[in-house]
């Protein structure tokens, strides 16, 4: 599922090859976009303009949020699609695999811009950060911080840091929104808050008895929510590192 709290949107996927689309404030159904094969991923660029969908078939399609329309089928990619993410430039997507490799596209043209290789395992999260100043990327116990350009013509630079912060297989990644500070869950039970520029470890969040599922930031960027699958919702605040609620 992804919300778009600007436009007061929801959209949700399914195995039976559509993605729906519904408004937040009277859960009215706004849309049904069909594909041709059992949906596995999604994305929604920042400015509501285009959907990604990673099929099972391991086919990649841009498609028209408003219309539904088919823009581009992304071609270049090798092995199962297992994360993707828009750039807030709107310009360009990234598709990451189960080969470890990450494609960059250009949204308008389909070209493949890029590929970078760093990881040797399937590639399971894909942020970008606020002004696109970082990708980061996350694959077994290893999430690595890339510079990430807008320029078309700089590309996408090598990685600036690798963070250690894991001892077993990362599963989510979250970006804050002023871009400063990265969560990240494992299947090691904890949660980690680290610095995008440095990669260091601001601070590791221990409570969890099963593998963490996902992660978010609050708005304000003073919280963090975990889930786990040991049942709980866990809200931490960052300041001193403790658990501030537990939801059961």
């Amino acid at each position: 599922m992804r919300i778009k709290w600007a436009d007061q949107k929801v959209h949700d996927w399914s195995s039976d090859c559509t993605v729906c689309v519904w408004c937040l404030e009277g859960f009215n159904l706004l849309n049904t976009i069909s594909l041709t094969s059992a949906i596995c991923h999604i994305g929604v660029s920042c400015d509501s303009t285009f959907l990604l969908v990673a099929c099972e078939d391991n086919s990649v399609h841009v498609r028209s949020l408003t219309t539904g329309s088919d823009v581009h089928c992304l071609l270049g990619h090798h092995g199962k699609v297992t994360s993707l993410c828009f750039a807030r430039d709107n310009c360009r997507c990234v598709v990451g695999c189960h080969d470890g490799k990450i494609y960059i596209y250009d949204i308008h043209s389909a070209k493949l811009l890029q590929t970078l290789g760093g990881h040797s395992d399937a590639v399971v999260s894909l942020q970008t950060q606020q002004q696109d100043t970082f990708l980061i990327s996350a694959g077994g116990s290893k999430i690595l911080v890339w510079n990430f350009y807008s320029k078309r013509n700089e590309g996408t630079r090598a990685k600036t840091c690798k963070v250690n912060t894991h001892r077993d297989v990362v599963t989510c990644v979250a970006v804050s929104r002023d871009g400063n500070l990265a969560v990240s869950g494992s299947k090691d039970h904890l949660v980690k808050a680290w610095h995008l520029s440095s990669g260091e470890t601001h601070t590791t969040l221990e409570g969890h008895s099963g593998p963490i599922t996902c992660v978010a930031f609050a708005p304000n960027g003073l919280f963090v929510v975990s889930g786990s699958e040991d049942m709980t919702l866990r809200v931490w605040g960052l300041t001193l590192g403790l658990i501030v609620s537990t939801f059961k």
